[in-house]
């Protein structure tokens, strides 16, 4: 256990104060400018030209499995041509 004088002690508390205030007035915004927290703003994320093209490039191949898929079933339900159910 630490020993202290009450002197020390006091004067422990009265840094402790002054930091506390400090930043209680950064927070409370009594400056002209708003706080910024050191890490606290993002860095926009962008996308290479290359990339972009891998992935629409993946993307038509998903759409065009899809489309075949799609294609090879036969839709049960209800059919509809232009907003009209046809007869059957």
């Amino acid at each position: 256990m630490i020993r202290m004088t009450k002197d020390e002690l006091l004067a422990s508390f009265d840094s402790e104060i002054a930091c506390l205030l400090e930043a209680r007035a950064l927070l409370t915004g009594t400056g002209s400018s708003p706080v910024k927290v050191a890490g606290s703003a993002r860095k926009k994320h962008t996308i290479g030209a290359e990339s972009r093209a891998k992935i629409a490039a993946a993307r038509r191949k998903r759409w065009a499995a899809q489309k075949k898929v799609a294609g090879s079933k036969v839709s049960e339900g209800v059919f509809r041509v232009r907003g009209k159910i046809p007869k059957f």
